[in-house]
C-alpha cells in the first residue's frame, strides 16, 4: 500500500510507497518536460522569402529576410547586391515576443522583418547572392534567390486622343461637347469618353443627370467638383473658355453599334439661384461601332473581356516547407486592360496540395486616361505528404486589339519541396540517435505516437492527482489535530480555574461577601459546565440546560447538584442581601458535587 492508516486514524506515507509513487511522478515529469522542451524550443533562424520575384524592367523586386533569436543583439547583416538589381529601399519591423512555459521563467523571443526593394534594370533571370548576420558568434546564412526580370509592357501604340478636334461648331453660349477616342474598337477594349463644357460669360454649372452608357463596362477617370481651371479658345470669331468636366473609361460587352449617353449640366447665367433662370445643356448623343474578335485561332477560353497587354507572372518562396505548413503562392497579372472583369484560370494542383484559402486584388492606376494596374491572386496551400512537388505553369490567353492577334501568356513551372513534419524528440532524449552510428532506425515504441506514451501520460496525472488528494488530507489532519489539541488546553486550563474556585468555596465553608458575589459563583458554575460540555452554557435557558447534562454521561452523574446550585443562584440573586440560607444551601451542594469531580476535563471530540 501507497498510503496507511495508524491506530490513531492519521494518514502518513508509508516509506516503500512514498519512494515509488514519487519516483513515477518524477520520471513521468521528466520525460513529458524534457519532450516539451524539445519540441518548443527553436534556435535562432535566418530565412529569406521572395515577395514579389517576376516583375518587368523598371519595377520593384521585393524581398523579405526575417531573423527569429532569444537575444536583441546581432552583429554583421549583409544583404546582397546585384548589378542588375539596384538595391533602393530597406524597411525594417521588428517584435518582442514572450513565450511561457511550466516550471521556467518566462522568456522573449525577438523578430525582425527587413523587406528590401530592388529596381529591375535588366531583362532576364537573376541570382541574389546569399544574406549574412552574426548572432552570439555564430554566422548564419540564407540560400540564393531568384528573381525573374522580363521587359517593359509594351504600351499601346498610340493612347487615347484627348485633344480636341480642329474644328468645333458652337451650339450657344453655352455648350457640352464629347471628345471620344477610339472610334472603333473591338469588344474588351478601352473606349475614352471626354465631355467638355464651352461657355462665354460666367454662369454657375451643376450636374443635371450623368450618363449610364448601357452595353458598358464603366471605370469614372475624372469628374470635376468645381470648375475651377478654364482654358480659351476661339471659335470662329468668338472666344470661349472651355474646361474638362469628366471622363470616362468605357469597355464593350458586346459587338454592334452602341449609343453613348449624353451628360446633362444644369446651368444658370444670371447665377442668382432662380430655378426659373436655369436651363439644360446637354451633350450630343454619339455611337461607336464596336467589333467582335476575330475568329480565325481565337482560343476557346477566351473571355470577351481578356484584351489587352499584361504580364503574368508566378511567385513562389524558395524557403523549404513542411508538413501541414502553410505554404503562399502569388499569382500576379499587370497590364493594360479591363482588369476588374478578367478572370484568371485555376492552377491543376497535385491530390497532395490542398488549398486552404484564397484571396484577390485587383489595383487600378489610370495613367493618362488608359487603364492599367494589376490583379493580385493570393493563394495559401498545405502539403498532406512530404517530396518533391511542381507547381504546373498557368496558360492565359488574350487579345490584344492593337496587333490583333492573340497572346499566349504563362509561367514557368515551380518546384516545391515538402520536409516531414517535425517531432518531439522524445527518442534522442532517452538514448542516442541510431542514425548517428550506422544502426539501424529505432524501434517504434520510442515515437511520440505510439500508444505507450499515451499510457504514460495518463500514469503520470493519475499518479500526480492521487499525492496531492492524499498531500492535502495530510495538511488538513494536522490543521485539525492542532485545533483540537488547543481548545483542549484551552478547556483544561478553564476546567481547573473553575474547579480550583469550587474547592477553595467548599473548603474554607466562605463564599463572597458582597452582592457581585452570586455573580462571579454562577460565572464559575458555567465555566465548569462549558469545560464538561465541550460547549457555551451561558445563553442556554434551564431547561436546555438539563437536557444537554442528562444527554451527557458525565453530566447525569453531576445534574443533582449542578441544576440547584444554578436555581439557587438564580433566587439568591433578587433576595435581599445578606441571604444567610442562599449560602448555606449553595455551599451544602458545593460539598457533594466537588468529590465528583473528574480530575482533568473530557477532551473535545473531531467535528
Amino acid at each position: 500500500m501507497i498510503f496507511q492508516t495508524n491506530r490513531n486514524n492519521r494518514t502518513f506515507f508509508s516509506g516503500v510507497g512514498l519512494r515509488v509513487a514519487l519516483g513515477l511522478w518524477v520520471l513521468g515529469s521528466c520525460v513529458g518536460w524534457y519532450a516539451q522542451t524539445a519540441a518548443a524550443e527553436t534556435a535562432t533562424s535566418f530565412r529569406a522569402e521572395v515577395v514579389r520575384g517576376v516583375v518587368s524592367r523598371g519595377e520593384m523586386a521585393v524581398v523579405r529576410w526575417t531573423l527569429e533569436t532569444d537575444t536583441r543583439y546581432y552583429s554583421g547583416l549583409q544583404f546582397p547586391s546585384h548589378r542588375a538589381l539596384r538595391r533602393k529601399k530597406t524597411e525594417q519591423q521588428d517584435r518582442q515576443d514572450a513565450i511561457y512555459r511550466a516550471g521556467k521563467d518566462p522568456s522573449t523571443r525577438y523578430t525582425w522583418i527587413f523587406t528590401v526593394s530592388y529596381l529591375a534594370l535588366r531583362d532576364g533571370a537573376h541570382t541574389l547572392r546569399a544574406a549574412t548576420v552574426r548572432v552570439k558568434g555564430k554566422r548564419y546564412t540564407t540560400p540564393p534567390l531568384r528573381i525573374e526580370v522580363k521587359a517593359a509592357i509594351d504600351r499601346a501604340p498610340s493612347g487615347p486622343q484627348l485633344d480636341l478636334p480642329a474644328q468645333i461648331e458652337p451650339s450657344g453660349d453655352f455648350f457640352l461637347l464629347p471628345v471620344i477616342s477610339p472610334q472603333r474598337a473591338y469588344v474588351g477594349q478601352q473606349i475614352t469618353v471626354s465631355f467638355y463644357f464651352f461657355r462665354r460669360g460666367t454662369c454657375s454649372v451643376a450636374y443635371a443627370q450623368l450618363p449610364r452608357f448601357e452595353g458598358f463596362w464603366v471605370e469614372e477617370i475624372f469628374r470635376a467638383r468645381a470648375l475651377a481651371t478654364w482654358k480659351h479658345r476661339h471659335l470662329g470669331d468668338k472666344e470661349y473658355a472651355y474646361t474638362l468636366v469628366s471622363r470616362y473609361a468605357l469597355f464593350a460587352l458586346r459587338d454592334g453599334e452602341l449609343s453613348l449617353d449624353s451628360l446633362a449640366l444644369r446651368i444658370n447665367p444670371q447665377m442668382n439661384g432662380d430655378p426659373s433662370s436655369e436651363e439644360i445643356r446637354r451633350s450630343p448623343e454619339q455611337t461607336v461601332s464596336i467589333l467582335p474578335h476575330p475568329s480565325e485561332e481565337k482560343p476557346p477560353q477566351l473571355q470577351s473581356q481578356d484584351v489587352g497587354r499584361f504580364h503574368l507572372s508566378l511567385a513562389l518562396p524558395s524557403t523549404p516547407y513542411r508538413v501541414g505548413q502553410s505554404i503562399p503562392l502569388q499569382i500576379r497579372l499587370q497590364g493594360i486592360g479591363n482588369l476588374k472583369q478578367i478572370n484568371l484560370p485555376s492552377l491543376s494542383l497535385s491530390s497532395q496540395l490542398r488549398q486552404i484559402s484564397a484571396r484577390t486584388e485587383v489595383s487600378l492606376s489610370p495613367q493618362a486616361a488608359q487603364i492599367q494596374g494589376e490583379i493580385v491572386r493570393s493563394l495559401w496551400l498545405r502539403a498532406e505528404k512530404s517530396g518533391d512537388y511542381t507547381i504546373p505553369a498557368l496558360i492565359w490567353w488574350a487579345f490584344d486589339p492593337w496587333k490583333k492577334v492573340y497572346v499566349r501568356y504563362a509561367t514557368t513551372p515551380q518546384s516545391l519541396s515538402i520536409q516531414p513534419a517535425l517531432r518531439a524528440q522524445v527518442s534522442a532524449l532517452i538514448k542516442p540517435s541510431s542514425a548517428a552510428f550506422g544502426k539501424k532506425p529505432e524501434h517504434p515504441l520510442f515515437s511520440q505516437r505510439h500508444p505507450l506514451w499515451v499510457l504514460l501520460f495518463f500514469c503520470v496525472v493519475v499518479v500526480g492527482v492521487v499525492l496531492i488528494a492524499q498531500w492535502r488530507r495530510f495538511q488538513r489532519e494536522r490543521f485539525v489535530r492542532a485545533a483540537l489539541e488547543a481548545q483542549r488546553q484551552q478547556q483544561h486550563d478553564h476546567y481547573l480555574h473553575a474547579k480550583n474556585l469550587l474547592v477553595e468555596w467548599a473548603t474554607t465553608r466562605k463564599l463572597p461577601a458582597d452582592p457581585q458575589g452570586l455573580s462571579r459563583i454562577e460565572a464559575t458554575f458555567h465555566e465548569l459546565l462549558q469545560a464538561l460540555l465541550l460547549r457555551p452554557t451561558r445563553a442556554l435557558t434551564r431547561d436546555e440546560l438539563q437536557a444537554s447534562l442528562l444527554r451527557d454521561p458525565l453530566g447525569q452523574t453531576l445534574h443533582q447538584d449542578l441544576q440547584p446550585l444554578l436555581q439557587q443562584c438564580d433566587l439568591a440573586r433578587f433576595a435581599p442581601w445578606p441571604c444567610p440560607d442562599a449560602a448555606s444551601h449553595i455551599l451544602h451542594h458545593l460539598s457533594s458535587l466537588v468529590p465528583r469531580l473528574p480530575e482533568e476535563a473530557p477532551s473535545p471530540r473531531p467535528r
